[in-house]
Protein backbone atom coordinates (compact mmCIF):
# COMPACT_ATOMS: atom_id res chain seq x y z
CA UNK A 1 0.00 0.00 0.00
CA UNK A 2 1.23 3.50 -0.77
CA UNK A 3 2.13 5.95 1.99
CA UNK A 4 -0.63 8.38 2.92
CA UNK A 5 0.08 11.88 4.21
CA UNK A 6 -3.06 11.90 6.36
CA UNK A 7 -4.97 9.30 8.36
CA UNK A 8 -8.53 9.71 9.60
CA UNK A 9 -9.82 7.38 12.30
CA UNK A 10 -13.60 7.10 12.54
CA UNK A 11 -15.29 5.66 15.61
CA UNK A 12 -18.66 4.46 14.32
CA UNK A 13 -21.75 4.42 16.53
CA UNK A 14 -25.44 4.08 15.74
CA UNK A 15 -26.13 7.84 15.83
CA UNK A 16 -22.72 9.56 15.66
CA UNK A 17 -19.30 9.39 14.01
CA UNK A 18 -16.22 10.64 15.88
CA UNK A 19 -13.44 11.58 13.44
CA UNK A 20 -9.79 12.35 14.24
CA UNK A 21 -7.35 13.36 11.48
CA UNK A 22 -3.58 12.88 11.77
CA UNK A 23 -0.65 14.29 9.85
CA UNK A 24 2.73 12.63 10.39
CA UNK A 25 1.25 10.83 13.39
CA UNK A 26 0.02 13.99 15.13
CA UNK A 27 -3.66 14.96 15.53
CA UNK A 28 -4.63 18.04 13.54
CA UNK A 29 -8.44 18.00 13.81
CA UNK A 30 -11.33 16.30 15.56
CA UNK A 31 -15.08 16.55 15.10
CA UNK A 32 -18.26 14.63 15.86
CA UNK A 33 -20.92 14.34 13.17
CA UNK A 34 -24.23 12.54 12.86
CA UNK A 35 -24.19 9.11 11.25
CA UNK A 36 -25.89 10.18 8.01
CA UNK A 37 -24.82 10.23 4.39
CA UNK A 38 -25.13 14.03 4.07
CA UNK A 39 -23.14 14.63 7.26
CA UNK A 40 -20.25 12.49 5.95
CA UNK A 41 -20.29 14.38 2.64
CA UNK A 42 -20.12 17.68 4.53
CA UNK A 43 -17.20 16.36 6.58
CA UNK A 44 -15.29 15.40 3.43
CA UNK A 45 -15.89 18.90 2.07
CA UNK A 46 -14.60 20.31 5.38
CA UNK A 47 -11.40 18.26 5.10
CA UNK A 48 -10.89 19.53 1.54
CA UNK A 49 -11.32 23.13 2.65
CA UNK A 50 -8.74 22.56 5.40
CA UNK A 51 -6.21 21.53 2.75
CA UNK A 52 -6.42 17.79 3.41
CA UNK A 53 -6.46 16.08 0.02
CA UNK A 54 -8.79 13.09 -0.04
CA UNK A 55 -6.46 11.22 -2.40
CA UNK A 56 -3.70 11.57 0.22
CA UNK A 57 -5.89 10.39 3.10
CA UNK A 58 -6.47 6.91 4.51
CA UNK A 59 -9.81 6.49 6.28
CA UNK A 60 -9.88 3.71 8.88
CA UNK A 61 -12.75 2.39 10.98
CA UNK A 62 -13.91 -0.74 12.78
CA UNK A 63 -16.34 -3.14 11.13
CA UNK A 64 -19.67 -2.49 12.86
CA UNK A 65 -22.07 -4.03 10.36
CA UNK A 66 -24.98 -1.94 9.16
CA UNK A 67 -23.79 1.14 11.11
CA UNK A 68 -20.97 1.52 8.56
CA UNK A 69 -23.37 1.86 5.62
CA UNK A 70 -23.62 5.67 5.32
CA UNK A 71 -19.95 6.43 5.84
CA UNK A 72 -18.81 3.68 3.46
CA UNK A 73 -21.20 4.86 0.75
CA UNK A 74 -20.02 8.47 0.99
CA UNK A 75 -16.32 7.54 1.11
CA UNK A 76 -16.65 5.10 -1.79
CA UNK A 77 -18.41 7.69 -3.95
CA UNK A 78 -15.59 10.12 -3.14
CA UNK A 79 -13.07 7.45 -4.28
CA UNK A 80 -11.37 7.54 -0.89
CA UNK A 81 -8.94 4.91 0.40
CA UNK A 82 -10.79 2.94 3.06
CA UNK A 83 -9.58 0.40 5.60
CA UNK A 84 -12.28 -1.62 7.37
CA UNK A 85 -10.71 -3.53 10.24
CA UNK A 86 -11.93 -5.98 12.90
CA UNK A 87 -12.20 -4.33 16.30
CA UNK A 88 -10.16 -7.10 17.93
CA UNK A 89 -7.28 -6.55 15.50
CA UNK A 90 -7.12 -2.83 16.30
CA UNK A 91 -7.41 -3.48 20.03
CA UNK A 92 -4.63 -6.08 19.97
CA UNK A 93 -2.32 -3.82 17.93
CA UNK A 94 -2.82 -0.87 20.28
CA UNK A 95 -1.86 -2.94 23.32
CA UNK A 96 -2.67 -2.26 26.97
CA UNK A 97 -4.70 0.94 27.49
CA UNK A 98 -6.66 2.56 30.31
CA UNK A 99 -10.06 4.12 29.83
CA UNK A 100 -11.96 4.86 26.65
CA UNK A 101 -14.43 7.25 25.09
CA UNK A 102 -15.51 7.93 21.51
CA UNK A 103 -13.01 10.74 20.95
CA UNK A 104 -10.11 8.69 22.32
CA UNK A 105 -11.22 5.66 20.29
CA UNK A 106 -11.20 7.68 17.05
CA UNK A 107 -7.65 8.84 17.82
CA UNK A 108 -6.52 5.29 18.56
CA UNK A 109 -8.00 4.08 15.26
CA UNK A 110 -6.25 6.87 13.32
CA UNK A 111 -3.01 6.07 15.17
CA UNK A 112 -3.40 2.41 14.24
CA UNK A 113 -3.82 3.40 10.58
CA UNK A 114 -0.70 5.57 10.74
CA UNK A 115 1.52 2.90 12.33
CA UNK A 116 0.29 -0.06 10.28
CA UNK A 117 -0.59 1.43 6.89
CA UNK A 118 2.10 -0.67 5.18
CA UNK A 119 0.33 -3.86 6.29
CA UNK A 120 -3.30 -2.81 5.83
CA UNK A 121 -5.52 -3.97 2.99
CA UNK A 122 -7.84 -1.47 1.35
CA UNK A 123 -11.55 -2.20 1.47
CA UNK A 124 -13.10 -3.13 -1.88
CA UNK A 125 -16.78 -2.15 -2.15
CA UNK A 126 -19.23 -4.85 -3.15
CA UNK A 127 -21.28 -4.49 -6.31
CA UNK A 128 -24.93 -3.61 -5.78
CA UNK A 129 -26.09 -7.11 -6.73
CA UNK A 130 -23.69 -8.65 -4.17
CA UNK A 131 -25.01 -6.29 -1.49
CA UNK A 132 -28.53 -7.45 -2.30
CA UNK A 133 -27.37 -11.06 -2.16
CA UNK A 134 -25.85 -10.38 1.27
CA UNK A 135 -29.14 -8.90 2.50
CA UNK A 136 -31.11 -11.94 1.35
CA UNK A 137 -28.64 -14.42 2.87
CA UNK A 138 -28.79 -12.54 6.19
CA UNK A 139 -32.60 -12.50 6.06
CA UNK A 140 -32.65 -16.23 5.38
CA UNK A 141 -30.41 -16.81 8.40
CA UNK A 142 -32.75 -14.78 10.66
CA UNK A 143 -35.83 -16.63 9.40
CA UNK A 144 -34.18 -20.00 10.05
CA UNK A 145 -33.17 -18.91 13.54
CA UNK A 146 -36.74 -17.82 14.30
CA UNK A 147 -38.14 -21.10 12.97
CA UNK A 148 -35.79 -23.18 15.14
CA UNK A 149 -36.57 -21.06 18.23
CA UNK A 150 -40.26 -21.87 17.74
CA UNK A 151 -39.87 -25.58 16.97
CA UNK A 152 -37.22 -26.50 19.53
CA UNK A 153 -39.36 -26.03 22.69
CA UNK A 154 -42.15 -28.22 21.27
CA UNK A 155 -40.23 -31.44 21.84
CA UNK A 156 -39.54 -30.40 25.45
CA UNK A 157 -43.18 -29.47 26.00
CA UNK A 158 -44.29 -32.90 24.81
CA UNK A 159 -41.82 -34.67 27.07
CA UNK A 160 -42.22 -32.70 30.29
CA UNK A 161 -45.59 -30.89 30.15
CA UNK A 162 -47.78 -33.58 28.63
CA UNK A 163 -49.85 -33.90 25.48
CA UNK A 164 -52.31 -31.12 26.33
CA UNK A 165 -49.64 -28.43 26.67
CA UNK A 166 -47.87 -29.80 23.62
CA UNK A 167 -51.00 -29.62 21.43
CA UNK A 168 -51.74 -26.09 22.68
CA UNK A 169 -48.26 -24.84 21.76
CA UNK A 170 -48.27 -26.72 18.46
CA UNK A 171 -51.61 -25.26 17.39
CA UNK A 172 -50.30 -21.76 18.10
CA UNK A 173 -46.86 -22.13 16.50
CA UNK A 174 -47.74 -24.29 13.46
CA UNK A 175 -49.29 -21.43 11.44
CA UNK A 176 -46.30 -19.19 12.23
CA UNK A 177 -43.81 -21.90 11.23
CA UNK A 178 -45.66 -22.53 7.98
CA UNK A 179 -45.61 -18.81 7.20
CA UNK A 180 -41.87 -18.68 7.90
CA UNK A 181 -41.27 -21.71 5.66
CA UNK A 182 -43.20 -19.97 2.89
CA UNK A 183 -41.07 -16.83 3.26
CA UNK A 184 -37.91 -18.95 3.32
CA UNK A 185 -38.81 -20.44 -0.04
CA UNK A 186 -39.43 -16.94 -1.40
CA UNK A 187 -36.08 -15.67 -0.10
CA UNK A 188 -34.24 -18.65 -1.60
CA UNK A 189 -36.04 -18.02 -4.89
CA UNK A 190 -34.91 -14.37 -4.79
CA UNK A 191 -31.33 -15.44 -4.10
CA UNK A 192 -31.30 -17.79 -7.07
CA UNK A 193 -32.92 -15.15 -9.27
CA UNK A 194 -30.25 -12.58 -8.37
CA UNK A 195 -27.52 -15.07 -9.25
CA UNK A 196 -29.11 -16.16 -12.52
CA UNK A 197 -29.66 -12.58 -13.72
CA UNK A 198 -26.02 -11.54 -13.22
CA UNK A 199 -23.53 -13.15 -15.62
CA UNK A 200 -20.54 -12.83 -13.28
CA UNK A 201 -22.34 -14.25 -10.26
CA UNK A 202 -23.86 -17.04 -12.34
CA UNK A 203 -20.44 -18.10 -13.64
CA UNK A 204 -18.84 -18.09 -10.18
CA UNK A 205 -21.85 -19.91 -8.70
CA UNK A 206 -21.50 -22.67 -11.30
CA UNK A 207 -17.79 -23.05 -10.53
CA UNK A 208 -18.31 -23.24 -6.76
CA UNK A 209 -21.26 -25.65 -6.88
CA UNK A 210 -19.37 -27.96 -9.23
CA UNK A 211 -17.38 -29.08 -6.17
CA UNK A 212 -18.98 -32.09 -4.49
CA UNK A 213 -20.97 -31.30 -1.31
CA UNK A 214 -21.10 -27.55 -1.97
CA UNK A 215 -24.77 -26.63 -2.27
CA UNK A 216 -26.45 -23.39 -3.36
CA UNK A 217 -26.71 -21.93 0.17
CA UNK A 218 -23.01 -22.44 0.91
CA UNK A 219 -22.06 -21.17 -2.55
CA UNK A 220 -24.15 -18.01 -2.15
CA UNK A 221 -22.60 -17.35 1.26
CA UNK A 222 -19.08 -17.77 -0.14
CA UNK A 223 -19.79 -15.31 -2.96
CA UNK A 224 -20.78 -12.72 -0.36
CA UNK A 225 -18.02 -13.17 2.24
CA UNK A 226 -15.26 -13.30 -0.40
CA UNK A 227 -16.79 -10.42 -2.39
CA UNK A 228 -16.83 -12.60 -5.51
CA UNK A 229 -13.36 -13.90 -4.53
CA UNK A 230 -11.86 -10.39 -4.79
CA UNK A 231 -10.99 -10.14 -1.09
CA UNK A 232 -9.41 -13.60 -0.96
CA UNK A 233 -7.20 -15.17 -3.60
CA UNK A 234 -5.38 -17.64 -1.36
CA UNK A 235 -7.13 -20.73 0.09
CA UNK A 236 -4.85 -20.74 3.15
CA UNK A 237 -5.83 -17.19 4.08
CA UNK A 238 -9.49 -18.02 3.63
CA UNK A 239 -9.07 -21.16 5.76
CA UNK A 240 -7.66 -18.92 8.49
CA UNK A 241 -10.63 -16.55 8.10
CA UNK A 242 -13.06 -19.49 8.25
CA UNK A 243 -11.39 -21.01 11.31
CA UNK A 244 -10.29 -24.26 9.66
CA UNK A 245 -6.53 -23.61 9.48
CA UNK A 246 -4.63 -25.49 12.23
CA UNK A 247 -1.98 -23.57 14.19
CA UNK A 248 0.96 -24.97 16.11
CA UNK A 249 0.72 -24.83 19.91
CA UNK A 250 4.22 -25.14 21.37
CA UNK A 251 6.76 -23.17 23.37
CA UNK A 252 10.31 -24.25 24.16
CA UNK A 253 10.54 -27.71 25.68
CA UNK A 254 7.73 -27.36 28.22
CA UNK A 255 4.71 -26.86 25.96
CA UNK A 256 4.05 -29.40 23.23
CA UNK A 257 0.35 -29.22 22.49
CA UNK A 258 -1.24 -30.53 19.32
CA UNK A 259 -2.09 -28.13 16.54
CA UNK A 260 -5.50 -26.48 16.92
CA UNK A 261 -7.79 -24.21 14.96
CA UNK A 262 -8.30 -20.68 16.26
CA UNK A 263 -11.61 -19.57 17.83
CA UNK A 264 -11.25 -16.25 15.99
CA UNK A 265 -13.15 -17.01 12.83
CA UNK A 266 -16.27 -16.33 10.79
CA UNK A 267 -18.52 -18.79 12.61
CA UNK A 268 -21.23 -18.86 9.93
CA UNK A 269 -18.68 -19.75 7.23
CA UNK A 270 -17.18 -22.44 9.44
CA UNK A 271 -20.61 -23.93 10.15
CA UNK A 272 -21.55 -24.12 6.46
CA UNK A 273 -18.20 -25.70 5.57
CA UNK A 274 -18.71 -28.21 8.37
CA UNK A 275 -22.11 -29.17 6.97
CA UNK A 276 -20.55 -29.50 3.53
CA UNK A 277 -17.82 -31.75 4.94
CA UNK A 278 -20.42 -33.94 6.66
CA UNK A 279 -22.28 -34.26 3.36
CA UNK A 280 -19.03 -35.18 1.61
CA UNK A 281 -18.26 -38.08 3.95
CA UNK A 282 -21.81 -39.43 3.53
CA UNK A 283 -21.74 -39.58 -0.26
CA UNK A 284 -19.68 -41.90 -2.48
CA UNK A 285 -16.40 -40.33 -3.48
CA UNK A 286 -12.75 -39.77 -2.66
CA UNK A 287 -13.49 -37.60 0.41
CA UNK A 288 -15.59 -40.35 2.00
CA UNK A 289 -12.78 -42.83 1.28
CA UNK A 290 -10.25 -40.38 2.76
CA UNK A 291 -12.34 -40.05 5.93
CA UNK A 292 -12.75 -43.81 6.38
CA UNK A 293 -9.04 -44.45 5.77
CA UNK A 294 -7.88 -41.83 8.28
CA UNK A 295 -10.32 -43.00 10.95
CA UNK A 296 -9.08 -46.60 10.52
CA UNK A 297 -5.55 -45.28 11.03
CA UNK A 298 -6.64 -43.92 14.40
CA UNK A 299 -6.90 -40.24 13.51
CA UNK A 300 -9.26 -38.04 15.51
CA UNK A 301 -12.58 -37.78 13.66
CA UNK A 302 -12.91 -34.01 14.08
CA UNK A 303 -9.35 -33.52 12.80
CA UNK A 304 -10.21 -35.55 9.70
CA UNK A 305 -13.42 -33.57 9.15
CA UNK A 306 -11.42 -30.34 9.46
CA UNK A 307 -8.98 -31.67 6.85
CA UNK A 308 -11.95 -32.28 4.54
CA UNK A 309 -13.10 -28.68 5.12
CA UNK A 310 -9.70 -27.50 3.95
CA UNK A 311 -9.78 -29.82 0.95
CA UNK A 312 -13.14 -28.31 -0.07
CA UNK A 313 -11.72 -24.79 0.28
CA UNK A 314 -8.73 -25.67 -1.89
CA UNK A 315 -10.95 -27.22 -4.56
CA UNK A 316 -13.25 -24.18 -4.64
CA UNK A 317 -10.37 -21.73 -4.98
CA UNK A 318 -8.69 -23.88 -7.63
CA UNK A 319 -11.86 -23.89 -9.72
CA UNK A 320 -12.20 -20.11 -9.42
CA UNK A 321 -8.51 -19.54 -10.14
CA UNK A 322 -8.49 -21.73 -13.25
CA UNK A 323 -12.02 -20.71 -14.30
CA UNK A 324 -13.08 -24.31 -14.81
CA UNK A 325 -15.55 -26.60 -13.10
CA UNK A 326 -14.34 -29.35 -10.80
CA UNK A 327 -13.52 -32.66 -12.49
CA UNK A 328 -13.83 -35.75 -10.33
CA UNK A 329 -11.59 -37.87 -12.56
CA UNK A 330 -9.09 -35.19 -13.59
CA UNK A 331 -5.96 -36.44 -15.33
CA UNK A 332 -2.92 -34.16 -15.40
CA UNK A 333 -1.68 -33.30 -18.89
CA UNK A 334 1.78 -34.66 -18.04
CA UNK A 335 0.44 -37.98 -16.81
Amino acid sequence: MKKFSYQVGIDVAKDTLDCTALREGQPISYCRITNTYKAVQSYLQQLYEEGIGLSETLFCMEHTGVYNAHVLQALAEGKCAICLEAAMRIKSAIGFTRGKNDKVDSYRISRYAYLHQDELRLWIPKRQVVQQLAQFTTLRKRLLKTKVSLQQPLSEAKRFLGNTAYRTEKNITDPVVKAIEKQLKQVEKNIQQLINEDAQLKELFALVTSVDAIGPITAGHLLVVTNEFKNFNCPKKFACYAGTAPFENSSGSSLRGRSQVSPWANKETKKLLHMAAMSAINMPGDLAQFYERKVREGKNKMSVINAIRNKLIKRIFACVRDNREYEKNYTHVLA
